[in-house]
């Protein structure tokens, strides 16, 4: 086939089955459909992606036959091989992409050269607070805006994305198209609750680094929300998240959270696990808590620490799950079509609001448990293919 007659979305993540993987599937789809008499090709370094069928079944989105996964591989040796590994695939990423008809790079922090007919970068989160000092995040800054004023467009994920980009690149120019929800066909919308059983759960990778979740900070929350409820009251936390085998700094983090709660009854870990499961946990418990913002005091500083949509809050909504999210970042998007009340500004605010919500009567949480799995109609596949052909008529 033609390298005209593709269309190549770039994401090197896709094990982690996060909310970009998720996004990177939306635009996949769309692209199809738009095309399709064009290959969809998601192009990704790691050894052993997952399939494109798992990851369809995980996020419950439907891709027609001419979307595949691709895999550019360099042996072992090299891949080891301090900066030659990544420069060799650097290489082999710029000319996999020449001259193919759409290029969506989408590999959160990427220095590729748009070297497609057509190129889109789409930015997941406000990540110049990666690069560490001073001298080294203004080089990359300024190559970084440098770069993106090759490409075509510029797509942000939320509007905090698109405010945040905009200060670091002199007012860059970018189009906001929100990540949809599909709510699963197997979902139970109408929630019962027990007044004395309460179930909070938080779904998130296990990590401390970078974009971290902050399970360390949630755990402490619930032993302090425990202390001050009555005792009649049977609360209990489940965290589940991916858990990256590979990775020494991630099973570190895990296993100090497991040796410091894991004699707990009132406390579960569960990494790694199946959709069925997932859905399983959802249906059985009432709050969600995303944890992601508490650690950091400075939007100014930090913005990338922030959640920057948070799909996540969308998922557990959608099963009834009545959600609490820092009052920073994406989740303000999401939560102020809910309640903004559920927004809060940090953990003392968390275990408060939790607290109150808890002792809300049965039919006042049935409200609230309604009322959020209504809201996240909004975030719709047609609101999204909408958005996106208002963009494909005016670039393409």
């Amino acid at each position: 086939m033609l390298h005209s007659d593709q269309i190549i979305l770039l994401n090197s993540n896709l094990g982690t089955k996060g909310g970009g993987e998720n996004s990177t599937l939306q635009f996949a789809k769309y692209f199809s459909e738009k095309y399709p008499n064009k290959s969809v090709i998601i192009l990704t370094s790691e050894i052993k992606p997952p399939t494109l069928d798992s990851l369809s079944v995980y996020f419950g989105l439907k891709m027609t036959e001419n979307v595949s996964i691709e895999t550019i591989r360099i042996s072992e040796f090299k891949r080891n091989i301090p900066y030659l590994g990544k420069f060799l695939l650097y290489l082999k990423f710029l000319f996999r992409v020449r001259n193919v008809f759409l290029f969506l790079n989408h590999a959160n922090i990427s220095f590729l050269f748009p070297y497609a007919k057509k190129n889109i970068y789409l930015i997941m989160f406000p990540f110049t607070a990666y690069w560490g000092k001073i001298y080294v995040r203004l080089i990359k800054t300024r190559l970084m805006g440098f770069l993106l004023s090759r490409y075509d467009l510029v797509i942000a994920n939320s509007e905090f994305t698109q405010l945040e980009i905009g200060k670091a690149w002199n007012g860059l120019f970018s189009k906001v198209v929100q990540p949809y929800f599909i709510p699963s066909k197997h979902l139970t919308r109408n929630k019962s609750f027990k007044q004395n059983q309460i179930g909070i759960l938080t779904i998130s990778r296990f990590t401390s680094e970078g974009h971290s979740k902050n399970q360390d900070l949630l755990l402490e929350c619930f032993v302090k929300l425990r202390k001050i409820l009555s005792p009649e009251i049977q609360l209990s936390y489940t965290l589940i998240g991916s858990l990256d085998e590979n990775s020494d700094n991630d099973k570190k983090y895990y296993n100090s959270l497991i040796e410091k709660y894991g004699n707990d009854s009132n406390i579960r870990f569960h990494p790694n696990v199946s959709f069925k499961e997932l859905e399983k946990a959802y249906s059985e418990h009432d709050i969600f808590w995303l944890g992601t913002g508490f650690d950091r005091d400075s939007l100014q500083i930090s913005p990338a620490y922030y959640e920057h949509f948070g799909i996540v809050l969308l998922e557990a909504m959608s099963y009834g799950l009545v959600p609490f999210a820092c009052d920073r970042g994406g989740p303000v998007e999401i939560l102020s079509r809910f309640e903004k009340s559920f927004l809060v500004n940090d953990l003392n605010d968390l275990i408060e609001k939790t607290s109150l919500y808890i002792n809300l009567s049965e039919s006042e949480k049935v409200l609230m448990s309604k009322k959020a799995s209504e809201t996240v109609s909004y975030f719709n596949e047609n609101q999204f293919i909408k958005k996106m052909d208002e963009i494909v008529s005016i670039y393409f």
